[in-house]
């Protein structure tokens, strides 16, 4: 099976500084997006830790990565970026990360934050990652039965980040690939601008990833920009 991948970032129209990092290596059949925590100290620096650390591991006699070599990656990465903010005297230096990898005969998806993967796959746009955040925190609590109608929180608050907390938690799930699957892996600054209805429609319309991955850009653009953007397209064949 042979992957290929398009990748775009964007500062977009509002802010000035690029808080959004990415890191494609299809040989290592690793693709990566990162996205420096907002509203704190830092955060492309936070988001480019994560990439320079990924963009040091290097693979034995096969191709891919194992969950426990990643999440050692990452586990560094966070302990990096507790030392900056200590030494800063910040509060947070932190970063959402989502990263698409290869492992045997697996795809394995992993992440903290609210960055995101989805898969087309024979017509439907499947979102693969759930976002950490107090929304899908209450969400689960409500539908377990509990009430959190008395709760007060920004529900858009994020709950887990790659600098955020000594203890680092990584999400993953694994799949089997399918020759024709499509991945998308995209920051924050993607999907509330085009959110997943339009990615869905655009997916449909467009067989060709290079020529999907500037539509994206372009929607992104025109629906506004105002937040940094990060997006990696990948094609199975």
């Amino acid at each position: 099976m042979h992957w290929h991948c398009h990748a775009v970032t964007d500062p977009g129209k509002v802010r000035k500084l690029n808080e959004d990092s990415i890191f494609h290596s299809d040989e290592k059949q690793l693709w990566a997006v990162a996205d420096g925590m907002g509203g704190h100290h830092r955060g492309d620096i936070a988001s480019q830790t994560i990439v320079r650390h990924l963009q040091s591991f290097n693979y034995a006699s096969h191709s891919g990565i194992t969950v426990q070599r990643l999440v050692d990656i990452l586990h560094t990465a966070n302990d990096e970026l507790i030392e900056i903010a200590r030494v800063e005297s910040a509060d947070v230096v932190a970063s959402t990360c989502a990263i698409l990898s290869r492992s045997h005969h697996s795809i394995i998806c992993s992440w903290v934050g609210d960055s995101r993967i989805y898969r087309f796959r024979q017509g439907e746009l499947t979102q693969l990652t759930r976002d950490h955040s107090y929304e899908s925190l209450i969400d689960d609590m409500r539908n377990s039965g509990q009430n959190v109608d008395d709760i007060m929180v920004d529900t858009q608050t994020l709950t887990r980040g790659v600098g955020a907390e000594p203890l680092l938690e990584v999400e993953h799930c694994h799949f089997i690939p399918q020759p024709g699957d499509r991945y998308l892996l995209c920051t924050d600054g993607l999907y509330k601008e085009v959110p997943n209805p339009e990615l869905a429609q655009r997916y449909a319309a467009n067989t060709s990833d290079e020529a999907l991955t500037r539509e994206l850009h372009q929607a992104y653009l025109d629906n506004g920009a105002r937040d940094n953007l990060g997006l990696i397209l990948i094609t199975t064949s």
